[in-house]
C-alpha cells in the first residue's frame, strides 16, 4: 500500500473485489490519518472492498508501537472502523441497560404508563460509537394485540451514555434531554439560595457517578459545573450579607 505499485493493484486486475491487507505497520505521530487516506484511495483505485488490519497492541516492543488499527473501505467509503476502549470501561448489554432504565424512577414510570391493557411493548436497542464513546438508543414501540392490522408505533426513545440517561417522544427530543443533563444543570431561581444548594447537590451526584464510571471527560465537565454553581452561591451569600448590612445601617440612621 505504501509502495509505488501496491500488490493490491495486481489482485484487482485479476478480478478481486475484496482485498485483505494484514499489515505490520507501526504507529507514529500523524500516521493514522495518513494511513486512512491511503486505504481510502486504494479502495477507490481498485474498485473494491479494502480490509485493513494492523498488528495488535500486545505485539508492541520498546522500539515499535502497534495499535491494532482496523478499517474497511468500499470504493472510498468507510464502512467499518474498530474502536478501542480501555480495559476497565464498562460496555452495557441489553439486559444491563434495561436494569438501569428500571432503576430510573421517572423514565421507568413513563414506560410503564404505555403498558396498558390490550397492548404490548417491543424494544429495539442500537449502540452507536461516537468519538470513542458509546451511545445507547432504545426505541420503544406499542402495538394493539386485539387488532389484526395493528402495526407497532414508536412511543418513546431512551438514550444513554456514560452515567447519563434521558427519554423523549422521539430521538431528537431524547438527545436534547440527554445533552441538557450532560452539560448544564439549570437553576430554577438563581437568586434563591435553596435552589442553588439543590443544584450543587445534583452536580455533586453527577460528579460521583462520572467518577465511579471512570469517565474522565465527563468528570472534568461535572467539576466545572460544580465550581460554577459554588461561585454563584458565594456571590449570592456575599450580596445577601451586604444587603443586610445596608438595612441595618438604614435602620440605625432612622432610629437616631
Amino acid at each position: 500500500m505504501y509502495g509505488v505499485y501496491p500488490k493490491s493493484n495486481d489482485y484487482a486486475s485479476s478480478g478481486a473485489s475484496i482485498i485483505f491487507n494484514l499489515s505490520a505497520s507501526n504507529e507514529t505521530i500523524g500516521k493514522y490519518d495518513f494511513r486512512k487516506e491511503l486505504i481510502k484511495m486504494q479502495s477507490i483505485k481498485t474498485i473494491s472492498g479494502y480490509v485493513y488490519s494492523s498488528s495488535g497492541i500486545n505485539e508492541s516492543s520498546t522500539d515499535l508501537l502497534f495499535s491494532g488499527s482496523s478499517l474497511i473501505y468500499e470504493n472510498g467509503k468507510l464502512v467499518m472502523k474498530l474502536y478501542r476502549y480501555p480495559s476497565d470501561n464498562t460496555v452495557l448489554g441489553p439486559m444491563q441497560l434495561d436494569t438501569q432504565i428500571s432503576q430510573n424512577e421517572s423514565i421507568s414510570k413513563e414506560i410503564e404508563n404505555l403498558n396498558v391493557s390490550g397492548t404490548k411493548l417491543t424494544k429495539n436497542i442500537v449502540v452507536v460509537p461516537i468519538n470513542n464513546k458509546l451511545v445507547y438508543v432504545e426505541s420503544i414501540y406499542q402495538e394493539y394485540i386485539n387488532e389484526n392490522d395493528s402495526l407497532p408505533k414508536l412511543k418513546k426513545v431512551v438514550v444513554a451514555s456514560g452515567n447519563k440517561m434521558a427519554i423523549g417522544d422521539d430521538l431528537k427530543s431524547a438527545l436534547t434531554n440527554l445533552l441538557s443533563q450532560a452539560f448544564n444543570i439549570e437553576v430554577e431561581d438563581p437568586e434563591n439560595e435553596e435552589a442553588l444548594l439543590e443544584s450543587i447537590i445534583k452536580a455533586n451526584k453527577n460528579l460521583k457517578e462520572s467518577t465511579s464510571n471512570k469517565d474522565y471527560e465527563m468528570m472534568g465537565k461535572d467539576i466545572k459545573q460544580l465550581q460554577s454553581l459554588i461561585d454563584k452561591l458565594e456571590q449570592l451569600q456575599s450580596q445577601n450579607t451586604k444587603d443586610k448590612e445596608n438595612n441595618n445601617n438604614t435602620n440605625t440612621t432612622i432610629n437616631l
